[in-house]
């Protein structure tokens, strides 16, 4: 588009000509357009001119000298520039941390160097995406709701984010509803009440099950199988991808292999460790069928946990449909199903017992003899409902 055709399509947007809205927010602004930022920028330019008291807020993303083309020009527009800081979950507390350093205190350092004062027209935008189809809740041995505590926290304090315009969380479609009360319990503790404290002290490692995506086969498991080969631990390059965890890598791409028999159940168990007595704990799970993705018919997986009580409301199994940009060589579907699970339930001692099977009761198989399934991500942590389960110091909770 050239200048003459962008700026009324901008400036007449129902954002910028309706009055029960503010502006525009428009996604978005990356090295894929870098040779475009001129005309970009000054088209935005005429809108703020011509769309005086509203705002225009681009979506930004990349290296900090390449964005100076496109920032620079508009420091005097008014705008607003959402940063887009999507950071990953990594495997260790200390990663964790050095990836928060990275990813934002030291990029909004650098961006500050090549455009003064462009802190105080940041909009930082964090990763709400915390469930399939998209998620940046990856692995299941850390804890992602602790993570965005760390990421929150670290621009409430550090010089850095000094004077910061806002803060953002991408996106409530793409998040579980218990990440998404967690994030507004996030923006209440540090934006509107100003805490520098951190909210919970919660460990980031989950430490409730071990080996929980079968990176390391069957350990910890105890494995009780229907037939003699109808139980493995495999990998399939590039499945963790097809289940929506971003950005692409390894994780999520070993999985518990299950081939359902006429006789009796394939049983996988484990002992659930170092619940707190009275708290509420999420289980959840994925998996799909190893020979046909291509359809969404149900894949009968069933998630038991003994000596707990149960939360029904809350707990589910659902189809989730793969986004079509998340390719796999093997399969090369545009269209993809995965059963998603969550059960909830509310610890009574310091232990329970896990159970995955293929049936859907001891009786009834509830699916295709032969079905061979694939099941990873399991996650146990801490489940925030009705304002409890999520354990804050009470020194500092909100």
């Amino acid at each position: 588009m050239t200048i003459e055709q962008m700026t009324p399509h901008w400036a007449n947007q129902p954002g910028m000509v309706q009055p029960e809205f503010n502006g525009i927010i428009v996604d978005e602004f990356d090295e894929r357009v870098a040779d475009q930022f001129v005309p970009f920028a000054k088209a935005i330019t005429q809108v703020t001119q011509l769309r005086s008291g509203r705002d225009f807020y681009p979506y930004v993303h990349g290296d900090p000298a390449l964005l100076t083309k496109f920032i620079r020009p508009l420091m005097a527009s008014g705008c607003r520039f959402a940063y887009l800081r999507y950071l990953k979950e990594q495997p260790t507390l200390n990663q964790a941390k050095a990836e928060i350093d990275r990813q934002l205190v030291q990029e909004l350092v650098a961006l500050e160097a090549v455009v003064p004062e462009v802190t105080k027209r940041l909009i930082v935008v964090l990763g709400l995406l915390s469930a399939p189809p998209l998620t940046l809740n990856a692995n299941p041995g850390a804890g992602y709701k602790v993570f965005m505590d760390m990421q929150m926290h670290s621009l409430a304090t550090n010089p850095a984010a000094r004077g910061l315009y806002g803060i953002e969380q991408w996106i409530s479609s793409y998040a579980d509803e218990d990440y998404l009360r967690w994030a507004a319990k996030l923006f209440r503790h540090y934006c509107i009440e100003g805490s520098t404290q951190r909210l919970t002290d919660d460990p980031y490692m989950l430490d409730h099950i071990q080996n929980p995506e079968f990176e390391q086969g069957l350990a910890g498991w105890t494995v009780r199988a229907a037939e003699p080969t109808s139980v493995e631990a495999r990998k399939l390059d590039g499945l963790g991808w097809l289940q929506g965890r971003w950005p692409r890598g390894e994780q999520g791409d070993t999985f518990l292999w299950l081939r359902r028999s006429a006789r009796q159940a394939n049983r996988v168990s484990q002992t659930i460790r170092n619940l707190e007595p009275g708290r509420n704990y999420s289980v959840k799970v994925l998996f799909a069928d190893h020979g046909n993705l291509s359809k969404p018919h149900p894949n009968a997986i069933t998630v038991e946990v003994e000596g707990v009580e149960a939360i029904v409301n809350g707990s589910f199994q659902t189809v989730v449909k793969k986004r079509p940009n998340h390719q796999n060589e093997r399969f090369n579907l545009d269209d993809g199903y995965f059963g998603f699970q969550r059960f909830l339930f509310q610890a009574h001692s310091h232990t329970a017992l896990l159970t995955l099977s293929d049936w859907v009761s001891p009786q009834e198989s509830g699916g295709e003899t032969g079905q061979e399934l694939m099941v990873n991500f399991i996650e146990v942590e801490p489940y925030l409902v009705n304002d409890l389960g999520f354990r804050t110091d009470p020194t500092h909770a909100s």
